[in-house]
């Protein structure tokens, strides 16, 4: 798809769609993170697999650029204060946007995150989890929510 094509609202609600999917396969298939973790092999689902190695390849594997590494990733999308199925949330050191280091997907059913082991948490960690947007939202390193570029509805007026 090249860089300057305009989707229609019906393509736009079918990525958003299949980016929530994927992750929800994340989910079920109990992936397990590690940090660094690369997915090279799109066709397969990885057994070990980071925060934003998983938002790389699953807006990759549905057809669309997505550069890796958090930071790359907040610095490409663009914010928004209503999230939609498969928008982004993202954490940041001392909450500045130039020390971002966690992603996650947005759902409304929850956020759609792989979470480093921390034998501190009081909700499961060291694989892929679903966590309350609240829960996200509330967090001190929290810094928003933001889109894809390509999955921004153009309203008329």
């Amino acid at each position: 798809m090249s860089d300057d094509t305009q989707l229609t609202d019906q393509q736009i609600a079918e990525f958003r769609k299949k980016i929530v999917t994927e992750a929800r396969m994340f989910l079920s298939l109990g992936v397990k993170y590690q940090w660094g973790a690369e997915w090279f092999d799109l066709t397969k689902y990885p057994e070990l697999c980071d925060c934003s190695e998983m938002l790389e390849g699953i807006v990759k594997k549905v057809g669309l650029k997505y550069p890796d590494l958090a930071q790359n990733q907040y610095n490409f999308t663009i914010g928004t204060v209503y999230p939609q199925d498969g928008d982004f949330g993202f954490f940041a050191e001392e909450k500045n946007i130039t020390k971002v280091y966690h992603s996650g997907i947005y759902t409304v059913d929850g956020v759609i995150e792989m979470r480093k082991f921390d034998p501190k948490a009081k909700f499961p960690t060291g694989k892929c989890i679903i966590r309350p947007i609240e829960k996200w939202e509330k967090f001190e390193k929290f810094v928003g929510w933001r889109v894809h570029p390509k999955l921004v509805q153009i309203k008329a007026v």
